[in-house]
This record gives structure tokens, C-alpha cells and sequence, in this order.
């Protein structure tokens, strides 16, 4: 039985069309996280951080991760303006609640 292998050069071409063609959006999204990250200074935007965290929530719903975010936030606040910070998690279940 004689069998011939396949060649990959075809699909090879289409990867390296697909990777030139995404650039412009590639590069365009780039500069979205690096804005969000100077919106965020000290912190960085979430998607360049690995963080345990993401494990850790995984099977969490929302509420918890947007109760954590609203005490790093708050904790944040706090360290810059050395008040309490405008922040908290009960606010932000209070206002989940309405």
C-alpha cells in the first residue's frame, strides 16, 4: 500500500496571508491595552497581568470579580489619596441591588 504524505505548503500560505492581514488590527488593538494601562497606572490593564486570580475566579460568578475589582480599586484610592477611597464592595453590591 502506498501512501503519500500530505504537504502543508498550502495551508502554511494561508497562515502567513491571515498573520499579514490581522497587523492593522493587531497593532490597533495593542494600543487600546496600552492606553487602558495608562488609564490604569498604577495598575495595568487586566489582560497583560497574570495573575492567580484568574484560577482562583474561574468558577466564580461575576459578583465576586467585580466585588475584588471594587476593593483593589478602593485600596488603590486610598494609597493615592490617603482617604478611604470612594470604592468599596458593599457599594457596589448596594448598587447591584437597585
Amino acid at each position: 500500500m502506498d501512501q503519500t504524505i500530505p504537504s502543508w505548503d498550502r495551508a502554511l500560505q494561508l497562515i502567513t496571508f491571515l498573520r499579514k492581514a490581522q497587523e492593522p488590527q493587531r497593532d490597533r488593538l495593542r494600543g487600546i491595552v496600552n492606553r487602558s494601562s495608562q488609564l490604569l497606572h498604577p495598575l495595568a490593564d487586566p489582560l497583560l497581568v497574570d495573575s492567580p486570580l484568574s484560577s482562583l475566579l474561574r468558577g466564580s460568578r461575576e459578583e465576586t470579580y467585580s466585588d475584588w475589582l471594587a476593593w483593589t480599586l478602593g485600596t488603590v484610592c486610598k494609597t493615592k489619596s490617603g482617604t478611604s477611597g470612594a470604592w468599596s464592595s458593599k457599594g457596589t453590591r448596594a448598587l447591584r441591588s437597585r
